[in-house]
């Protein structure tokens, strides 16, 4: 199963633990000192160079360390090898958290504390599309697993909030003792796992473009490590408008989505219905009724009879679109062009069974050439987050489209 939000993946990544092409490097001239202060003082924080602008950066805490190796600053260097981490008692995260909150008192998580912020400032006012990240440590599969991460972000540009967004991850289910070379000291449950594209890199495009100078990540919930209570991000960006930017091309596409499906293959969401346990294409079959609650097992339309008359582009701009804007996405590089997967558009049963999302197949050139959706199917029960078993819905003359290679 799938969580309601994606991932995505730089359109430069490399390999499992991949390195984005860097947007951001260090003054030439020095700089003031890169341990900033728990109250997130810009004095102490670091000018670097974000997508050709300059900007300070520095956060509310980091994890003491004699070499400034886990400094805000490390965020933006353009290596995912190096991170910042937080350095407060807990995950640094507001409540704890997600399956933190679920395991662990919430005096540990979060400490009491308001959430763990990181901050941009830039020199010149820019206009935000979104924010892009990738979360966890990320200098090896290891430290990735040992570490917490960010399961839910608040994002504020001037101190106003502009949205919060879940961040999903590949998960996997551990019971406690059971752990290859002896019992694992973990608690009993789902953690993210160094499976699948755990180094992908997460997009949020906003609803609307923001004119702002400041730009503020709160850590507003986080998903335990296996042996240290400490959240990562490896690297953070904020997406400028009228920048070179790996996710240019991407907020094109859905800022305009009637224009970018013009010439692409976009699916018929009319003529395909879901069921917890399978997807099926109608094609000109009438649609079925509805079935009653205690039916989950029972196919249902995906698009309902009102929309009959509307186009496929329209049905799926309605439809789907709004499950790709405002929502954390993942974004995968392949050969043959990018996948982008969005959040939950439809779900069967308790949301364990099987949860559909949007997804854009773009060329290499930058250009849509398919809008379709996606079902995930259980594959770890309890667990969120099984972003690794994505299946593609039948289109609607019964050929299902190609599977994104991995």
């Amino acid at each position: 199963m799938i969580t309601r939000l994606l991932l995505l993946s730089s359109a430069l990544a490399v390999g499992l633990f991949g390195c984005a092409e860097p947007t951001a490097q260090h003054a030439p001239s020095p700089t003031a000192p890169e341990s900033a202060s728990a109250a997130g003082d810009q004095a102490a924080g670091t000018r670097v160079q974000i997508s050709g602008r300059w900007a300070t950066v520095w956060a509310s805490s980091e994890l003491a360390s004699d070499d400034g190796r886990y400094a805000a600053a490390r965020a933006f260097d353009g290596d995912p090898a190096t991170a910042w981490v937080e350095g407060v008692s807990g995950y640094g995260a507001t409540d704890g958290g997600g399956e933190v909150g679920r395991r662990r008192p919430l005096e540990a998580a979060g400490g009491g504390r308001p959430g763990e912020r990181l901050y941009v400032r830039f020199e010149e006012p820019a206009v935000f599309e979104g924010i892009a990240l990738q979360p966890g440590f990320l200098k090896s599969a290891r430290l990735y697993g040992r570490n917490g991460v960010p399961t839910v972000i608040e994002v504020l540009i001037d101190g106003e909030s502009i949205g919060t967004y879940e961040i999903p991850y590949t998960m996997s289910l551990v019971f406690e003792g059971e752990g290859e070379g002896g019992p694992d000291p973990r608690p009993d449950g789902c953690y993210h796992a160094a499976i699948g594209p755990c180094s992908a890199e997460r997009l949020v495009v906003f609803q609307s473009p923001v004119w702002g100078t400041e730009v503020a990540v709160r850590l507003q919930q986080a998903g335990l490590g296996s042996a240290h209570e400490d959240t990562a991000i490896s690297e953070i960006r904020p997406v400028i408008q009228s920048v070179s930017d790996p996710a240019e091309f991407i907020v094109d596409i859905l800022r305009r989505p009637l224009v970018s499906m013009t010439g692409a293959d976009v699916q018929d969401l009319r003529r395909v219905s879901v069921s917890a346990y399978e997807v099926v294409d109608w094609g000109s079959a009438p649609l079925p009724a509805p079935p009653s609650p205690d039916d989950e097992g029972l196919p249902r339309p995906r698009v309902t009879a009102e929309m009959q008359e509307w186009t496929k582009y329209e049905t799926y701009e309605v439809e789907s679109w709004k499950h790709l804007i405002d929502v954390g996405l993942v974004v995968e590089s392949f050969s043959a062009g990018t996948t982008v997967t969005g959040g939950v558009s439809d779900s069967e049963g308790d949301g364990e069974w099987a949860e559909v999302r949007p997804q854009l197949q773009i060329g290499p050139e930058g250009r849509l050439r398919s809008a379709r959706e996606v079902v995930s199917f259980d594959a770890v029960p309890g667990c969120p987050g099984d972003i690794s078993r994505l299946a593609p819905i039948p289109t609607a003359s019964g050929a299902r489209s190609p599977t994104p290679q991995s």
